[in-house]
C-alpha cells in the first residue's frame, strides 16, 4: 500500500487501481465495489491505518444483518473475500489471492534466490498448482523483506523470519501452517546452495510459532 494512502475511501481506489491494472474481471470489481461502497460510507474519513480484519469482519456482520435480501452462501463469500482483499492489500501491497493467471512478483532481492527455488522445484517433479501456492507465500515473504530495507538476501537473519511469521496473523490457521512449511524447504534449499549462510534462519519457522502467529495453543 502506497505510504499517500490516507483514508479507508483512498485504500478502496488503491485496490481498485490495482485490480485493474491486473485485467481482474469487471464483474468481480462490481462485486467488490458492493461491499466497499458500504465500508466507505460506514468508515467516513476515518485513516486506513484504522483498517483491519477484525474492524473489517465487525463491519460486514453489522452490513449483513442490514442488508434487505437473504444473502446466500455464494453471496457471503464474495463479500467476506472483499474485506480479506482489501486487509491483505493494505498489509502487502499486493494482491494475492489466487487467479490462475496472475503472475508472482519477486522483490529484486529476492528474485534470483527464490526463482531458483521454483525452478528446483519444478525440477523434481512438483506439480504446478504445488509451485503456484510456493510462489504466492515466498512473493509474500518478499514484500515483506523489502519493507524492513534489507539489501541483500544473504544477510537475512532469524528476526526477518520471526517478524514475517507473526505478521501472518491475518490469516487462518491452515495458510499460516503452509506458508511456514514452504518458507522452511525454501530457507533450507537457499541454505544448502549457500545462498544464505545461517542455519537458525530456516529452522525458525517452526509449526509452533505457527500457534503463536494466530495465538492458538494446543
Amino acid at each position: 500500500m502506497s505510504k499517500e494512502t490516507k483514508s479507508i475511501s483512498e485504500l478502496v481506489n488503491a485496490v481498485s487501481e490495482e485490480m485493474t491494472r491486473l485485467d481482474y474481471k469487471p464483474t468481480v470489481l462490481k462485486q467488490y465495489h458492493i461491499v466497499w461502497n458500504k465500508l466507505c460510507k460506514h468508515a467516513g474519513v476515518r485513516p486506513a491505518n484504522d483498517f483491519d480484519m477484525e474492524f473489517g469482519m465487525k463491519f460486514l456482520g453489522e452490513a449483513m444483518r442490514a442488508h434487505q435480501k437473504h444473502l446466500n452462501e455464494n453471496s457471503k463469500h464474495r463479500w467476506i473475500r472483499a474485506i480479506y482483499t482489501l486487509a491483505d492489500f493494505k498489509r502487502t501491497g499486493i494482491l494475492s489471492l489466487r487467479r490462475e493467471k496472475r503472475g508472482f512478483v519477486f522483490s529484486e532481492l529476492t528474485k534470483s534466490a527464490f526463482q531458483q527455488f521454483t525452478a528446483h522445484q519444478s525440477a523434481i517433479g512438483l506439480s504446478e498448482a504445488h509451485i503456484r501456492d510456493t510462489c504466492l507465500y515466498l512473493e509474500r515473504f518478499s514484500k515483506y523483506l523489502e519493507q524492513q530495507c534489507l539489501e541483500n538476501i544473504a544477510g537475512l537473519e532469524t528476526w526477518h523470519v520471526h517478524g514475517f511469521v507473526n505478521s501472518l496473523a491475518i490469516y487462518e490457521l491452515p495458510t499460516i501452517y503452509h506458508t511456514t512449511c514452504v518458507l522452511r524447504r525454501a530457507l533450507r534449499h537457499l541454505y544448502a546452495q549457500g545462498i544464505i549462510t545461517r542455519s537458525s534462519v530456516w529452522s525458525t519457522a517452526s509449526t509452533e510459532e505457527t500457534r503463536e502467529a494466530k495465538g492458538t495453543t494446543h
